[in-house]
C-alpha cells in the first residue's frame, strides 16, 4: 500500500505475476484515465504552491552532472493542457556554456501561453490525433 512519504512511483504496483517488460507493457496499456493519477502533486499544493520556475525550460546542473529539464512532457501534472512537446535535440557544447547565465535569467526560458486544464487529463485536440 502507498504511504505518503514513499517516492510517487510506488503508487504504481505490478501485480506479482508480471515478470517481463512486455507483460509490464501490456498492463500500462490496460489503464483507463480513471487509473492514472494524473495530478500527483495536487495536495502539496497548500504547503508547497506552485510557482513559475517551474516551468523554466533548459539545463539543470548540480557539480558536474547536468540535466534537462523539460516541463513541456508533463504539463499535466501542473494543471495545464497537454501540448505536443517538441523532439529533444541534441545537446550541443556551446549550450552547456551557457547553463548558468540562463539560470540567472530563467524567467526568459519559462514556458509561456499555457492553458489551464478543466480535467486532469486534458490535452490539445491533435495530441491522441
Amino acid at each position: 500500500m502507498y504511504e505518503e512519504h514513499k517516492p510517487r512511483a510506488c503508487q504504481y504496483i505490478v501485480s506479482r505475476q508480471i515478470c517481463t517488460i512486455t507483460d509490464v507493457r501490456l498492463q500500462l496499456d490496460r489503464l483507463t484515465i480513471d487509473d492514472v493519477l494524473w495530478g500527483p502533486y495536487t495536495e502539496h499544493r497548500a504547503y508547497c504552491p506552485f510557482v513559475s520556475i517551474s516551468l523554466f525550460c533548459g539545463y539543470l546542473r548540480g557539480g558536474d552532472a547536468t540535466q534537462r529539464h523539460i516541463p513541456k512532457r508533463v504539463l499535466c501534472q501542473f494543471g495545464f493542457v497537454q501540448t505536443i512537446p517538441r523532439p529533444l535535440l541534441p545537446v550541443h557544447p556551446g549550450v552547456l556554456a551557457t547553463i548558468e547565465d540562463r539560470w540567472l535569467h530563467f524567467a526568459d526560458h519559462v514556458i509561456r501561453g499555457l492553458t489551464l486544464a478543466f480535467e486532469p487529463h486534458d490535452c490539445s485536440s491533435n495530441y491522441m490525433g
